[in-house]
């Protein structure tokens, strides 16, 4: 009987759990997040909305993608490894930044585990360097 008991308890918190995560009003991630009204305009106003800078939400990865208007021909293995040097440095001196970012977005989804991933493309579509910042 008094495992029953114990059983219906647990059952009871479970449910009520369920229903306090459902009820959240928290998107579950970041992709969902940005397909609310007006959120994306507003990531957009303040990021400063380009054509060659596309943002959107995979799962609850954030992605800036930034594509090169100029095609770069990076075939020369040396002008390839100063260009993803310099853009390496770059990230690395703005990581707070992105860092702050991913923070801002965990307090508005239900999923803690944010990322915002920054891709540089060329413009005929080949990656050039992409990282990452929790």
């Amino acid at each position: 009987m008094k495992g029953k008991k114990i059983f219906a308890l647990v059952l009871s918190l479970l449910m009520v759990l369920v229903v306090m995560t459902g009820c959240s009003g928290k998107p579950k991630n970041v992709e969902e997040y940005l397909k609310q009204d007006g959120v994306m305009d507003e990531v957009k106003d303040e990021l400063g909305d380009t054509e060659e800078l596309d943002i959107y939400g995979e799962d609850n990865t954030l992605v800036y993608t930034y594509t090169f208007a100029e095609y770069m021909d990076l075939s020369d293995p040396e002008m390839k490894e100063l260009v993803v040097s310099t853009l390496e440095e770059s990230m690395q001196d703005q990581s707070s930044v992105f860092e702050d970012i991913a923070d801002q977005f965990k307090e508005e989804v239900q999923d803690q585990d944010v990322v915002v991933r920054v891709e540089y493309i060329n413009s005929d579509g080949e990656p050039i360097y992409t990282c990452e910042f929790k």
